[in-house]
């Protein structure tokens, strides 16, 4: 019997050790992301605490905290945070600071103190409630205001332009629907939801999508138009294939043989819905930011968007199909900043 010496061969700890770099890697990168999103919080309560103090002032001094009439930075001097010991309207002994930078949020008003803005930037830029979009000096993407003033970049930073993209079915190959062994195409209609075999599954080919290769996704959605009055449940996954530039439907290679994005987006529905009535779908910017942010997407590749019907049999509503009306077919409406 051979004499096998106790311990691991170097072999074996090797692997041992790319095991627990790769959790390692994992690991660091998931409490980045955590800590990243905890001092996104602290931003947003910061600024909500100084809105409100900022209205309580407001309602004793009947202004807000004063700055230069037309000031063009978002360092002021003197500190407006100093003026008439605006820290006891937020009940703190300290003024907040962003958390990364340890600097006060950005201050603007005028010298009668008749509105205010204030700023900050989070760090995740696809956070839902981000609601500007600047680059400049501070590339500010959060705000509070006054009820008199909107939304608007900080003095030094000026608004990214937002896009919008319509994509629209094309081709009668492009708007498909597979139920089990069933596959179907050139129809004047196409289904969204399950049909009798719990296997329904609706492929949607958007070509030409001209959005860059890394651009930001702010909004993603399908807009249908339904060729019915149905009021019946509706159930579905949405998801978009993941590949860089979508080959062509057939009954070789349907929408249940695609590789999907793991960004997916349910959606449930039993309200009625009117013929020849266009409705958006769920927002999806989520699973189109995917495709995006691959290296090897480009510009004008082909997008294709997919839904797997998973509720009760029969549970779903019918929209136009190129087929049915090239006019009224699915389209893909998209706005982004590059």
């Amino acid at each position: 019997m051979p004499f096998r010496r106790g311990g691991f061969t170097l072999i074996e700890l090797l692997v041992v050790i790319s095991i627990l770099a790769v959790l390692g890697t994992i690991g660091v990168s998931s409490f980045k992301g955590a800590q990243a999103k905890a001092r996104d919080s602290q931003r947003k309560n910061d600024l909500n605490a100084i809105a409100s103090a900022l209205e309580i002032f407001f309602q004793a001094k009947g202004s807000y905290l004063t700055t230069a009439s037309n000031p063009n930075s978002c360092i002021i001097d003197p500190d407006p945070y100093s003026q008439q010991n605006f820290k006891q309207y937020l009940g703190s002994k300290t003024i907040p600071v962003d958390p990364s930078t340890k600097v006060k949020y950005c201050y603007v008003s005028d010298s009668k103190g008749s509105f205010y803005k204030i700023w900050a930037k989070l760090e995740n830029s696809s956070d839902s409630q981000t609601n500007i979009k600047c680059s400049g000096q501070y590339n500010y993407n959060y705000t509070k205001f006054s009820e008199d003033q909107t939304s608007s970049c900080a003095p030094g930073d000026v608004p990214i332009p937002n896009y919008n993209i319509t994509s629209q079915i094309a081709s009668g190959l492009d708007d498909v629907n597979e139920d089990g062994a069933t596959y179907s195409t050139y129809a004047t209609s196409v289904w969204l939801g399950n049909r009798s075999t719990g296997a329904a599954w609706t492929g949607f080919r958007f070509t030409n999508v001209t959005i860059p290769q890394g651009a930001h996704v702010y909004t993603a959605k399908l807009e249908v138009t339904s060729t019915s009055t149905p009021t019946i449940n509706m159930d579905f996954i949405m998801a978009a294939e993941n590949t860089a530039n979508s080959a062509a439907f057939s009954n070789t290679s349907r929408p249940s043989s695609r590789i999907l994005t793991s960004q997916t987006v349910a959606h449930h529905s039993n309200n009625q819905w009117t013929t020849n009535t266009a409705y958006q779908l769920d927002e999806m910017a989520p699973i189109v930011q995917a495709i995006v942010n691959r290296p090897d997407w480009s510009s004008g590749n082909s997008l294709s968007v997919i839904l797997h019907g998973n509720g009760s049999a029969y549970g779903y509503k019918t929209v136009y199909s190129f087929e049915g009306s090239p006019a009224n077919a699915v389209k893909l409406l998209v706005t982004y900043t590059n």
